[in-house]
């Protein structure tokens, strides 16, 4: 089945823009009698293939299916785990997947609950479970990711809180099915907090590992923030940013974020009806910039798409239906939406694929699953002088490199421009210009960087009206 949905605007740009239609198309779609599922989640391993978990509850297993480039189901399994809750998984590219999950001790009260893991392999069998028990503390899963430098090995992210304390914190483990061992690689502690949410685990490479979440202190002041480590176990940097007083619902906190080519971008509950504000903090921890849009929605799935941002929401107040928001990286206050289904779907989990995205979601009363493909041609006619960018930062070449770079960009009128380049921990190693004068068209600066260790460095460009940052690998 075919469908076309098509996308209406809610808002004008503060600056002038044409837009044309917007269309998503559905290129199939598949729903599956898995009874109540309490929440669904999903991985890829390619193109083709991938694989979604969910916890029917109240009940005693986890469901987990295979899945074609088709929708088709492959395998369908149901693993034994003792009142598992928030179910993630992760495909790893033997074709395996790992599959972890809170367990409460009592189902009704939520009092205890340990962590719960295991790795399936391509038939669906358990090749091993395993239990992280703390008797003294509250555990909770919070995300899983393949590991960025061995395929084998698996990163997991636990938040927990010390019984009857004030004491939170979160863990990041390293697990290996082969070895059946799992390690503690980092450790965070936090005194007299009220709540501690964590929100995502975000993995570019060993360098690079975000913690993303929301504290609240026993005065009701609220800070979203971001953590900055490696696979090592090092902590890097730790920003946050907040605001005080007990909003609607006490329900503030990170809805979605995703990494892009500046650094983390991060949209979050605000407190009221409808209303997100978005951050953006780039990869030394700094905030950059930040935006407010209202989407109709209190929570959210996020993927970057060509031009801007696709999100997958629910509506605030009943019938609860999902949508999805086209949201324009811009203007932030510009964006389009289109009400999924009209039957009830809840909040879409989101895989960005070619061309589109894989949606899957609980719909209709019995919260069976639904899963669909959709395509969609953005369509954007907009004014030349309203989108174009002032500068086009090309990428360095050569990277790796083992003694010095080329870098190149573009300017669209005649500009100041600030080139500075930093090292993971976001000291200024070296200045290529400051606010030097550059006429239109296109330009390049040669950076020497034999007098520095080798490593991991970023270059940021600056003009009056952008910034834009590449990453270079300096082979000594």
């Amino acid at each position: 089945m075919y469908w076309k949905l098509s996308i209406v605007v809610l808002g004008i740009l503060p600056f002038a823009c044409l837009v044309s239609a917007q269309e998503f198309n559905i290129v199939w779609e598949n729903e599956l009698d898995t009874g109540y599922l309490h929440s669904i989640t999903q991985s890829s391993w390619d193109d083709e293939s991938f694989a979604v978990a969910g916890d029917p509850a109240p009940d005693s297993t986890i469901w987990v299916a295979w899945f074609n480039e088709l929708g088709d189901t492959v395998i369908t399994v149901e693993v034994t785990a003792s009142y598992p809750v928030n179910p993630k998984i992760t495909c790893l590219p033997n074709g395996s997947i790992f599959l972890a999950a809170t367990k409460w001790s009592d189902p009704t009260y939520h009092v205890e609950s340990n962590v719960w893991f295991s790795f399936l392999d391509t038939n669906g069998e358990a090749t091993w479970i395993h239990e992280i028990v703390d008797e003294s503390n509250w555990q909770g899963v919070v995300n899983v990711c393949t590991h960025p430098e061995n395929n084998d090995l698996v990163l997991l992210l636990v938040a927990w809180r010390q019984l009857f304390t004030s004491t939170w914190g979160y863990q990041l483990y390293e697990v290996s099915g082969i070895n059946a061992t799992c390690s503690l690689v980092f450790e965070y502690l936090a005194d007299a907090l009220t709540e501690l949410l964590i929100d995502e685990l975000l993995i570019v490479d060993s360098d690079e590992v975000y913690i993303i979440g929301r504290e609240e202190d026993a005065n009701n002041e609220f800070k979203a923030f971001v953590h900055r480590v490696d696979v090592y176990g090092q902590s890097i940097w730790r920003t946050d940013w907040g605001w005080t007083g007990n909003y609607w619902g006490n329900s503030t906190q990170v809805v979605a974020c995703i990494v892009d080519e500046v650094g983390i971008c991060l949209m979050y509950d605000n407190g009221f009806e409808g209303d997100h504000d978005t951050a953006i903090v780039d990869r030394y921890g700094n905030i950059v910039s930040t935006n407010e849009i209202h989407t109709f929605s209190n929570k959210y799935n996020l993927i970057k798409i060509e031009e801007g941002y696709l999100v997958s929401g629910v509506e605030m107040w009943s019938p609860v239906n999902a949508h999805l928001v086209f949201v324009d990286e811009a203007s932030w206050g510009n964006h389009w939406y289109s009400e999924l289904w009209e039957e009830g779907l809840g909040i879409p989990s989101l895989i960005e694929m070619p061309g589109g995205a894989l949606l899957a979601g609980p719909k209709g009363e019995d919260n069976d699953l639904w899963i669909g493909r959709i395509s969609f041609d953005l369509g954007l006619e907009q004014e030349a002088q309203s989108i174009a960018l002032m500068l086009a930062l090309h990428s360095v070449y050569p990277n790796p490199f083992n003694s010095s770079t080329t870098i190149s960009f573009d300017l669209a009128r005649p500009s100041l421009m600030d080139l500075r380049v930093f090292d993971l921990l976001g000291r200024e190693v070296t200045v290529l210009g400051a606010d030097m004068p550059y006429s239109p068209g296109t330009h390049s600066v040669v950076w020497n960087a034999s007098g520095l260790p080798g490593g991991t460095y970023f270059l940021r460009a600056e003009t009056e009206d952008e910034m834009q940052m590449r990453r270079m690998v300096f082979l000594k």
